[in-house]
């Protein structure tokens, strides 16, 4: 029997390639997945973990919760699990705090405070309740910290040696300030093993040694002092920021402590890159601009200006997607800042601005405001049209000379904080519907020397203006006037101005029997028979409306200027034959052509007829004591403006 031979199918070599390839791409798509995963994971880690220290810093623990459950979530870190705890702690719960440090303990041990702070919260918990005893603080700086607690702000002030070393004995002490202190030493701070925020900005400070064994700081600021040597810097692996500004660096320094300090934000006075070009907002500037306005410009994030950190003034105001300035944090000249019309919600950053003298935030999310305690170097400062939790802080601005809470939802208890305020200059709390007159007087009393606007309790409400009921001149224009209720509260108007105020209602205008001059130009008016009954009108506009019968004008005997422009159907003006005393009257860009009805208005001083298809310049010719008459496009021959002037040789007339 004969065996036959199976042949193999055989693979030739291009379709072996082109397989390992294949294979070989997918394998590299796999891995570029899982680095960037991992990298994704990382940036959230860190920006729910600097979330959830400043949050934990201004007091608003819940927020801080949330922000450290967050990043452990990402990565269950010692340092998120120790917010989560304290977090915890401080709202007083204490079996979550347990709970949390447990979980963490029995995976990982005790680690370098869990283990010590689990045992801490334990007996916390399981303690029964007692009566708090007083609590114990210690004086520093001329104030006074409790003995737990984690957060210091100093500014300006001048230090003991035993001031410094009795923050040492701070146990639960994680975040620190002191700027301007006049600090050349600062050994003593080398027990604060616990700080993860530290700020000792214009100081005077060469020998940043005793620093090197503060292993758990995330946030260093440096700026503004003499410092030496930068290697003691290089084992604070922890770091994500650090501002050395002020000091000289050369680029090998700059880039020993960059290798060195691989995952952290380092700011310099010398920035490697050379002056760059930016644009948002529709302009174009360079990274080294000192002043910047980019008001209402659509800008809807300002991280582009990091690299503007000489700005000392910057106005982003009127840009409503705006809800973070973090990127301020490294602009240490700052001295003007308006973000007016923000969704930003969170002030943190403006803890290290030192030299900010004006800040307006008028109409934003902010809530809180803890971040400006200390800040005695603004002058000028305005919260307006926001919710504001609590004013205490504003204690802490000496140096604050103008306040602005208008339209603050400010209460009478609110008051209680601004009659300590004694310093300040000027004080404004107008359109707060819910202070009292009591409080207002109050207030007033308790500060003698500065002049505070407060809520006229008798005030007409026109639009989106308020105005005094003994106001002589009461000028709305462009304020959304929709009617006119109220108006006869007035006691003395004498003059209105209601320009610019398109479909408002004049009903009830006719009962300002006292006025005598009135502005309703482009108002989209049709009717103003409403005005019939204001015969001591001594002047009145209604120009560019859309007026076809002035008859309700006829019995304003005491008219001595009307401008009537650009009601551009207006056709008959007989209803002014009456009105003798008109010096000036203005009829430009209207359909009259009969001018008849004004050939008895000798006192005529001013006519504008510019646009008006005349028929006849006879009327005219009467008008003795004219001395400025406006025709041109009125279709008058040169015979005709040649009778003019012999007729009016005291008159000069456009055409």
């Amino acid at each position: 029997m004969e065996r036959k031979e199976t042949q193999q199918p055989r693979i030739d070599r291009k379709t072996l390639v082109l397989t390992v390839v294949a294979a070989l791409l997918v394998i590299a798509i796999i891995i570029i997945a899982v680095v960037l995963l991992q990298r994704s994971r990382a940036e959230e880690y860190n920006s729910s973990y600097e979330a959830a220290m400043e949050h934990y810093i201004a007091g608003e623990y819940q927020e801080a919760l949330d922000a450290a459950r967050r990043a452990y979530g990402e990565d269950a870190t010692e340092e998120a699990v120790l917010i989560i705890a304290r977090s915890c702690a401080a709202l007083g719960d204490y079996g979550g705090a347990v709970s949390a440090l447990e979980g963490w303990v029995d995976k990982n041990g005790s680690g370098e405070e869990a283990g010590a702070l689990l045992e801490k919260y334990r007996t916390e918990a399981e303690a029964p309740p007692t009566e708090s005893p007083e609590e114990e603080t210690v004086s520093i700086g001329g104030e006074s910290f409790a003995l737990d607690a984690d957060t210091v702000v100093l500014s300006g002030v001048s230090l003991t040696e035993g001031e410094l070393e009795a923050l040492a004995g701070l146990e639960n002490l994680t975040n620190l300030s002191l700027n301007g202190c006049g600090l050349e030493d600062v050994s003593a701070l080398a027990g604060c093993e616990k700080l993860t925020t530290l700020s000792l900005e214009d100081n005077a400070i060469e020998d940043i040694s005793p620093l090197s064994g503060l292993r758990s700081l995330r946030a260093l600021y440096l700026s503004g002092n003499s410092l030496g040597a930068l290697e003691p810097l290089y084992g604070l692996d922890g770091l994500a920021t650090l501002d050395i500004r002020g000091r000289e660096i050369t680029d090998e320094e700059l880039e020993a402590l960059q290798s060195e300090l691989p995952g952290c934000t380092i700011l310099t006075d010398e920035p490697i890159e050379s002056v760059e070009e930016i644009t948002l907002g529709g302009q174009t500037f360079t990274s080294d601009v000192t002043r910047l306005e980019l008001v209402g410009a659509g800008v809807t994030d300002i991280s582009a200006l990091a690299a503007c950190t000489q700005l000392e003034y910057l106005d982003v105001s009127y840009n409503r997607e705006i809800d973070s300035i973090s990127v301020v944090a490294g602009m240490p000249n700052l001295r003007v800042l308006d973000f007016t019309d923000t969704n930003v919600s969170s002030l943190s950053p403006i803890l290290a601005l030192t030299k900010l003298e004006v800040l307006w935030l008028r109409n934003t999310k902010v809530t809180n405001i803890s971040a400006l305690s200390g800040h005695t170097s603004i002058t000028e400062l305005e919260l307006s049209g926001n919710d504001i939790e609590d004013y205490s802080p504003l204690l802490s601005l000496t140096g604050l000379g103008s306040l602005i809470l208008s339209d603050a939802g400010l209460e009478d208890s609110d008051l209680e904080i601004l009659k300590q305020m004694t310093w300040l200059d000027r004080l404004h709390i107008e359109n707060n519907a819910a202070l009292t007159p009591e409080a207002v007087a109050e207030l007033t009393a308790a500060l003698p020397e500065t002049i505070v606007s407060a809520p006229d309790f008798a005030d007409v409400t026109l639009g989106d203006q308020m105005f005094p009921v003994d106001a002589s001149q009461v000028n709305a224009s462009g304020a959304n006037v929709e009617n006119l209720e109220g108006i006869e509260r007035f006691t003395g108007l004498d003059a209105l101005f209601l320009n610019d105020n398109p479909g408002i209602d004049i009903s009830g205008l006719g009962g300002a029997a006292s006025l005598t001059y009135l502005e309703l130009a482009r108002c989209e008016l049709e009717d103003v028979s409403e005005l019939l009954s204001l015969e001591a009108l001594a002047g009145l506009n209604l120009m560019q409306n859309r007026l076809t019968d002035v008859s309700a004008l006829r019995r304003m005997t005491a008219l001595t200027e009307l401008y009537l422009d650009y009601n551009e159907d207006l056709e008959d003006v007989s209803a002014l034959s009456g009105l003798r005393a008109l010096h000036t009257l203005s009829l430009k860009g209207t359909a009259v052509t009969d001018l008849s009805a004004i050939a008895g208005l000798t006192e005529l001083s001013t006519l504008d007829i510019e646009g008006c298809r005349i028929e006849s310049i006879e009327p005219l010719l009467g008008l003795k004591n004219l001395r400025t008459l406006y025709a041109a496009g009125c279709g008058l021959s040169s015979d005709e403006l040649s009778e003019l002037g012999r007729a009016l040789p005291n008159c000069t007339i456009y055409t």
